[in-house]
């Protein structure tokens, strides 16, 4: 209007519920990436603490350069994983790679995500349930006020039919009869 773009938000029907779908996948996908990203950060943190068996300092084990579906291990050499501590102990590092877990953990964060569309899921579940009853109410109701009911009137048509048939039977002897006695003169 008068040269301005205004756009118009979708309200309510199946357009209103693509947006709303694209905008939370959009978000879980940036919790995703997010929760990705300190994974790799967090278990390369690990493997710089210790060292590894030829007694160099651990290196990074995880990349990922575009995005989650980027992630992927560096090494496949068990040898450079860093499983002994700097003082020496043989597992102090593997030891300490439980510290890795927890609420605010990446481990923590998949959880919490898993656990957010499982909410999400039994919320529609339920929406659906709801919605389903409420048409079916509706539609008694509707029932109930047109004062029809089709079973009814299914059976009154059948009964109508029979009557009709019967009748057409009548007036046909009846024409048949007369005629038969006109027939005679």
């Amino acid at each position: 209007a008068n040269g301005t773009t205004t756009p118009l938000p979708a309200t309510g029907g199946r357009l209103a519920g693509l947006v709303d779908v694209a905008a939370s996948t959009a978000d879980k996908r940036g919790s995703f990436e997010a929760m990705a990203q300190k994974l790799v950060d967090d278990v390369n943190n690990w493997s710089a603490q210790g060292v590894d068996a030829n007694g160099n300092p651990g290196g990074p084990l995880l990349s990922m350069t575009a995005g989650a579906i980027s992630l992927k291990t560096t090494t496949s050499d068990p040898a450079a994983i860093a499983a002994a501590s700097t003082d020496g102990t043989e597992n102090g590092n593997l030891l300490q790679l439980s510290s890795l877990r927890g609420a605010g953990s990446a481990e923590g964060q998949w959880a919490a995500l898993v656990a957010s569309n499982a909410q999400s899921l039994n919320s529609a579940k339920s929406e659906a349930a709801a919605t389903a009853t409420r048409r079916d109410g509706a539609f008694a109701a509707r029932d109930e006020v047109s004062g029809i009911d089709l079973d009814t009137e299914a059976a009154q048509l059948l009964r109508y039919q029979r009557a009709y048939d019967g009748s057409a039977k009548v007036i046909q002897v009846a024409r048949d009869t007369v005629q038969a006695i006109l027939d005679l003169f």
